[in-house]
C-alpha cells in the first residue's frame, strides 16, 4: 500500500460547530510525540499521540453525542492515500475523515447526506436547541435564497442548507464554500433579521455575524 507523509483531516468543532480541513505532516508528530489541532475559535478539536513505532491514539470531541472519543489507529490508517473515516461510538455516524483532500471532501458530502436523512427521522424539536428561533431563521434564510440574495463567489446560486442543533450552514456543493449562521438565541434571530443578503467566498468557511463576516481558508497547518 502506498503511504503518504501528509494527511488531510476534516474535523468539525464541537464548540462552535465549524467544519474545516487541516493538513498534518507525518513528521510533525515525531517519535512518542503529539499534535494538537485548534479551531479558529480557540477550542482544541483533536489530539494525536504517537505510541511506539506505528501506533497512534487520536482523541476528538463529538458534536453529535457531545462526548470525547479515542481511536487507536495504525499509521497506514492515518497516512493513507485514501479516505479513512472515524465513527461516533454511540450513533454510528461519521464524525471525521482522514486522507487525501479529494477523497476526504467526497466523504464529507456523503456523510452530510446521511445526517440530513437522519434528521428527517428524528423529532425536530428534540434535535435543535431552540426550535422557534431555528424555524424563524430558516424562513428568513430560505426567503433570501429564493430572492437570489445569497450567492457564492464561484458563480453559482444553487446553494443548499444544512441544519445543526445550534446553527445553520449555507453551503455551495460546487466549491464547498460554507457560511455558518447561528440560530439558538433571540439575539441570533435579531441579527439575521438585519441581513440583506451575503456572498460566500469560494473554497472557504465563514461565520456570518450580521454585517461582520469572519473568513478563513479551508486548509490549515500546512
Amino acid at each position: 500500500m502506498l503511504m503518504s507523509t501528509r494527511t488531510i483531516a476534516a474535523l468539525r468543532c464541537s464548540k462552535c460547530g465549524k467544519m474545516d480541513l487541516y493538513s498534518i505532516s507525518r513528521f510533525s508528530c515525531g517519535k512518542n510525540g503529539h499534535i494538537k489541532i485548534f479551531c479558529d475559535c480557540g477550542h482544541c478539536i483533536m489530539m494525536l499521540n504517537r505510541k511506539g513505532r506505528n501506533t497512534y491514539y487520536l482523541q476528538t470531541e463529538c458534536l453529535i453525542c457531545e462526548e470525547k472519543h479515542i481511536f487507536k489507529l495504525q499509521g497506514k490508517e492515518i497516512w493513507n492515500t485514501q479516505a479513512y473515516s472515524l465513527i461516533c461510538q454511540n450513533t454510528g455516524l461519521e464524525i471525521a475523515h482522514l486522507g487525501n483532500k479529494g477523497d476526504v471532501i467526497r466523504s464529507i458530502q456523503q456523510g452530510e447526506q446521511t445526517v440530513r436523512e437522519l434528521i428527517k427521522e428524528l423529532d425536530y424539536e428534540q434535535y435543535v436547541q431552540n426550535p422557534e428561533v431555528m424555524q424563524r431563521i430558516l424562513e428568513i434564510v430560505r426567503n433570501l435564497l429564493a430572492k437570489n440574495l445569497i450567492s457564492c463567489s464561484c458563480g453559482t446560486q444553487q446553494l443548499e442548507i444544512d441544519v445543526f442543533p445550534e446553527h445553520i450552514e449555507v453551503y455551495c456543493p460546487y466549491c464547498h464554500a460554507v457560511g455558518i449562521i447561528f440560530a439558538e438565541t433571540a439575539e441570533d434571530l435579531q441579527k439575521v433579521k438585519l441581513m440583506r443578503g451575503f456572498e460566500l467566498q469560494a473554497n472557504s468557511c465563514c461565520s456570518l455575524d450580521d454585517k461582520r463576516v469572519k473568513r478563513k481558508g479551508k486548509v490549515k497547518n500546512k
